[in-house]
């Protein structure tokens, strides 16, 4: 008995060793699978982040060559005339964005233009860097000098080759448009880019062996140069030189004269100087800024103005404008007033904000006829629509209203175009009244660069005229309402069973792991 017991123990045994066998067999055969499978899908997970740092790699590095511009106005492209002036380039020149690079590509304005700034640096003599003014605090200092420092800031755009350099403003490089709901509402949209032109307009500024002349006419009993210290820095600043001149003792405009400057006169030009001036400008594409004081005299400056109404369809009233509701605070006469600039022509989209008007003429915008097309016309700074004019000669007033006090004109008639800028006033632009109101006459000391700036623009080459700005394309998508329907269906239905079936089949295949 105890033998069949044993027996029958051994047997017992040798099932469970034999269970234990298969089973232990089984889970081995599991876990090797298992294994395997975990090994495998490491693997797979590394090769995946070695090919993208690799990927990455390689499209940092040549990340310009790789792009593709698929935009319908190739925005992120360059033109024949860039490549061909940047290639020819023989001196070093240093494109500096006054903003971080890696700030800059998180917003969605700067990253588009640090896509076309990557596209100059590949040329030898073109190098670009990115400097954040507020971790460098001296940086705008150093490199630009004192004297043009003040009219940087974050944002803006040095261009530099040696001791030159210009300024490229963040909003230049954008084209805006006005959007108007109604009469009482509107507001600007950025509609384009125009990058590309005003890098290489600046590039080549930059590089031009001759820097343009601006004259200041002195023999009209004018107001003295040093009077305008502040200004003229503002106007060094642009690599201009600027030097005096008496029409009185010249037959002729100097042959490097690019602009001319008439500031504040106390009488007329004469016949024969008008006629100098009008040969120089329709022959030799000069360029003309005039600024004229009220004068309780009366006078009228006939060919002066004369002169204006030909070349541009500009004059000047004889008249002085007050503003009781605007007046500056600190002023004692409503004649100091504060006004508006206005987005146009050589302040084309810059920003629009108050700026003082100190005892202004307004200024006529003439009716153009056909004899005259080929002129075009831009307010710059505009009274509030509570200004009254008042006529020197009779006193006559005029209903309240918005008064032009600043314009630009543009004539195209000749082989190159010529440019005026016209002020009611010179008082804005003294350094008097710097010192007194600060900050507020710096906008419009700021006003009268870019004036001067816009007609310099494309001195010693045409490249940058030749450059079109760039608009945003836009493509409207119609929904029909079966199309509605469509995407209905697919949103609410095919694709929630899409992501079920996808479930699933993730589900069934671990299963069988």
């Amino acid at each position: 008995m105890k033998d069949k017991t044993e027996i029958k123990d051994v047997q017992e045994m040798n099932e469970n060793t034999e269970k234990k066998g298969f089973f232990s067999k089984l889970f081995s055969q599991t876990a090797r699978r298992r294994f395997r499978f975990g090994t495998n899908m490491i693997v797979l997970a590394a090769l995946v982040i070695v090919v993208f740092v690799v990927v990455n790699v390689v499209l940092e590095r040549f990340s310009t060559k790789l792009t593709l511009d698929l935009t319908s106005e190739k925005l992120y492209t360059i033109g024949d005339i860039t490549k061909e002036n940047m290639e020819s380039l023989e001196k070093d020149v240093e494109i500096i964005a006054l903003y971080d690079r890696v700030k800059g590509e998180a917003d969605s304005n700067k990253a588009g233009i640090i896509k076309v700034l990557d596209l100059y640096e590949p040329f030898e003599k073109i190098k670009v860097s990115y400097v954040d003014p507020d971790s460098h605090p001296n940086f705008i200092l150093d490199t630009v000098g004192r004297i043009n420092a003040g009219s940087y800031s974050a944002g803006d755009y040095i261009v530099k080759c040696g001791d030159k350099t210009r300024r490229i403003s963040e909003s230049e490089m954008y084209v805006t448009t006005t959007q108007t709901y109604s009469s009482f509402y509107s507001y600007e949209v950025q509609s384009g880019m125009q990058a590309e032109r005003k890098i290489t307009t600046a590039v080549m500024y930059v590089t031009a062996e001759v820097s343009p002349v601006v004259y200041y006419i002195n023999n009209h009993g004018e107001e003295d140069i040093g009077n305008f210290s502040m200004l003229l820095t503002y106007i060094e600043g642009l690599g201009c030189d600027v030097k005096e001149l008496n029409l009185g003792k010249v037959t002729e405009m100097p042959e490097d004269a690019a602009v001319a400057i008439i500031m504040g006169p106390k009488f007329d030009i004469t016949p024969a100087e008008s006629v100098m001036i009008q040969q120089w400008l329709e022959q030799k594409a000069g360029q003309l800024a005039v600024a004229v004081d009220p004068m309780q005299s009366g006078a009228e400056f006939a060919n002066l103005n004369d002169l204006l109404t030909r070349m541009y369809g500009l004059s000047l009233n004889n008249d002085q404008v007050s503003d009781d509701s605007n007046r500056i605070s600190s002023a004692a006469n409503s004649f100091s007033f504060l006004g508006l600039s206005v987005s146009n022509g050589p302040i084309e989209n810059s920003n629009v904000y108050q700026i003082p008007v100190f005892m202004s003429r307004t200024i006529t915008v003439q009716n153009i006829d056909e004899s005259s097309a080929g002129i075009n016309h831009y307010p710059i700074m505009q009274t509030f629509s509570t200004a009254v004019s008042t006529q020197i000669v009779g006193g006559e007033k005029s209903p309240a209203g918005v008064f032009t006090v600043g314009a630009a004109a543009r004539n195209y008639n000749f082989s190159e175009t010529t440019h005026a800028v016209v002020f009611g006033s010179t008082v804005a632009f003294t350094d008097e009244y710097y010192a007194l109101y600060g900050a507020y006459t710096v906008r419009s000391l700021s006003i009268y660069a870019m004036g001067v700036d816009w007609m310099i623009e494309s001195y010693g080459t045409n490249a940058g005229n030749e450059i079109a700005q760039k608009n945003y394309g836009s493509t409207n998508l119609i929904v029909t309402a079966g199309l509605r329907n469509t995407l209905g269906i697919i949103a609410a239905v095919v694709v929630p069973l899409i992501i079920i079936g996808v479930g699933i089949a993730v589900w069934l295949r671990r299963r069988h792991l």
